[in-house]
């Protein structure tokens, strides 16, 4: 398997982070928004960023439960922010995205939508949804962090 490794230390302790390369990643989600969840152990602090919009908006807490009522508020103070300024908020994903898959997977796509009687993006979504649904399945939990005294 492989993992990131990194290794933090201060003076009373020191922290060995085990990150998988293939976990993914804990998020919160409110009013449409996903939230990520973070860790600084340098810092003692969670800490996270409204995903998949332009602005920049950050949380930070020292317990879960305070982490997910700061990103909400992010969330509530992000929408009254762009109320008050006139501007619209940013969508978090629109559906919409491009792929260079090279000339010879194009074509063979859109052979396969022309045989199936089907469109390019019916193939694509498919073909998306039967990967995901295949990497749900083997994705296995681990120990995230584990601190040496």
């Amino acid at each position: 398997m492989n993992y990131h490794v990194n290794t933090f230390e201060n003076a009373s302790k020191t922290a060995i982070v085990l990150t998988r390369k293939d976990t993914n990643m804990e998020t919160y989600t409110y009013k449409g928004y996903q939230g990520s969840v973070e860790t600084s152990i340098e810092d003692g602090v969670l800490h996270g960023k409204i995903m998949f919009i332009n602005d920049l908006v950050t949380y930070e807490a020292t317990t879960l439960k305070a982490l997910e009522k700061q990103f909400e508020s992010a969330v509530n103070d992000y929408l009254a922010s762009c109320k008050k300024l006139d501007k619209e908020p940013d969508k978090t994903l629109t559906g919409q995205f491009n792929v260079r898959v090279g000339e010879d997977l194009h074509r063979r796509i859109a052979l396969n939508a022309l045989q199936t009687d089907t469109s390019i993006n019916a193939v694509v979504v498919a073909a998306l949804t039967a990967y995901l649904n295949e990497t749900r399945k083997t994705t296995k939990p681990i120990q995230r962090q584990r601190l040496v005294a």
